[in-house]
């Protein structure tokens, strides 16, 4: 039976700098066993601190997907540790990653994963709902979200009758509401076109500005190169962890 690990007790045992919000040692994530193993990740470190605005690249299977999958507490490491905002969460168990999850972190996809029957509102809500936030203040912080991202006047429009930037836009806004300390956007402007990719990258900014920590995954050198600090991947490994938009230009992307 495993049993929940407490925040409390996962706390890392020597400080991480206060300034440090996601911190990955020695991370392993291996799928299969003997002749079929395969090492997704491969004795990862990583620091990104907080106000960062951090964009992730690699060639496909370089393992980019599989580290955002980690840091964002879908999936746990083989090995190694991952502390997120000080809190070792690598081998928390469900219940406890849920509630991390809740509490510190807001997603969004590049497909929206909106309930087609609920309105932007009710959508931006959900997140409250599963907080425990009374329904006051879920309308309340609900709207906020919206009219930040700019869409107070399509509040109660559903997602059919709503662009695709729109719609990223109330994704966007539902990830923010319960004020996470990071925002993980993975391939947030797959779908889009690329002046809605540039009116979602302008939002993005805009948080970041504000102090949200931003790590964005994204196959597009025209995308990272907004960001402040490029992370490479390839073979399951961080080759660059500091890379400018200058520097891209000499690395393929496959």
């Amino acid at each position: 039976m495993t049993n929940t690990i407490s925040i409390t007790d996962s706390l890392v045992p020597n400080p991480i700098p206060k300034s440090t919000i996601i911190r990955l040692e020695n991370i392993f994530k291996i799928y299969g066993s003997g002749e079929t193993e395969v090492k997704a990740l491969d004795d990862v470190n990583l620091t990104i601190h907080k106000g960062e605005y951090c964009s992730i690249m690699g060639p496909s299977g370089s393992g980019k997907s599989t580290a955002m999958n980690i840091i964002g507490c879908l999936d746990r490491p083989t090995g190694g540790h991952y502390y997120l905002d000080n809190i070792d969460v690598a081998q928390m168990d469900d219940k406890s990653l849920a509630h991390i999850r809740n509490k510190k972190l807001g997603f969004v996809f590049q497909q929206f994963h909106l309930l087609p029957q609920l309105t932007a509102l009710e959508n931006v809500m959900l997140p409250m709902l599963y907080a425990g936030v009374n329904s006051k203040e879920r309308s309340d912080r609900a709207t906020e979200a919206l009219t930040r991202v700019g869409l107070a006047n399509r509040l109660n429009n559903k997602p059919t009758q709503l662009s695709g930037g729109q719609q990223q836009r109330v994704a966007i806004a539902r990830a923010i509401v319960n004020r996470p300390v990071v925002l993980l956007a993975d391939e947030p402007t797959g779908a889009l076109d690329s002046r809605t990719t540039q009116e979602v990258l302008d939002i993005f900014g805009e948080l970041n500005t504000s102090g949200i920590t931003v790590v964005m995954v994204t196959h597009e050198p025209e995308v990272a190169r907004q960001t402040q600090r490029i992370v490479w991947f390839r073979d399951g490994q961080v080759v660059h962890s500091n890379l400018t938009a200058s520097d891209l230009s000499q690395l393929a992307v496959s």
